[in-house]
């Protein structure tokens, strides 16, 4: 769940100084020359023309396929569809990535949805909370300074993802580390608990 905003952004940033001619923040690195970089984040959505968020990601996407579809390019989708359902969203996220798996280029993902790794040809993922045990996490809900402590924890690595492994649930820690109420962490807890019955 965490992280994967902010590794995509140095990723992009390491790639973009390499293009310019400058070091990378790395000890090294092997990458090729993109003819394009491009990074598509939360798209805005233009209330003036009456489109929801999720058409303005649809239409910025339409429009970076047709410019660099024949090109040689580096693209990263970051939460891509967000502003759709889960359904919907999850089997357009698999449809992206299986498109572009077609493609001359390199096209990077991160998303929330379940099930989008089968479509890809590599999938990482970050390390987050994973080393985090319990003892970790009552010092957490203890803190004074959630925010510092969280940001302590915290593990942006990577790891190669090889087989059909249970995507990393972290939110609930996060919710009681920030001290969520009470009633609704309660809430929360029943309805995961019956679902994974």
């Amino acid at each position: 769940m965490s992280g994967k905003s902010v590794t995509m952004r140095a990723i992009f940033i390491n790639c973009f100084l390499f293009q310019a001619g400058f070091f990378v923040f790395a000890s090294g690195a092997n990458l090729p020359l993109f003819e394009q970089l491009t990074f598509l984040e939360e798209a805005r959505h233009d209330a003036e023309q009456g489109i929801s968020s999720f058409a303005s990601e649809v239409m910025q996407l339409q429009h970076h396929i047709d410019l660099y579809k024949d090109r040689f390019v580096l693209l990263g989708l970051d939460e891509f569809a967000r502003s759709t359902n889960p359904d919907e969203g999850t089997a357009l996220v698999q449809a992206v990535t299986s498109y572009f798996n077609q493609l001359r280029g390199f096209t990077i993902i991160a998303t929330h949805y379940d099930d989008v790794a089968e479509e890809a040809k590599r999938h990482y993922r970050v390390r987050g909370f994973s080393h985090v045990d319990e003892q970790v996490t009552q010092e957490l809900a203890l803190s004074n300074e959630p925010l510092l402590k969280l940001q302590k924890y915290m593990d942006y690595r990577l790891d190669l993802v090889l087989s059909k492994e249970q995507i990393p649930k972290e939110a609930r820690l996060i919710c009681r580390t920030f001290r969520l109420e009470p009633e609704i962490l309660s809430y929360m807890e029943k309805k995961i608990t019956k679902e994974n019955m």
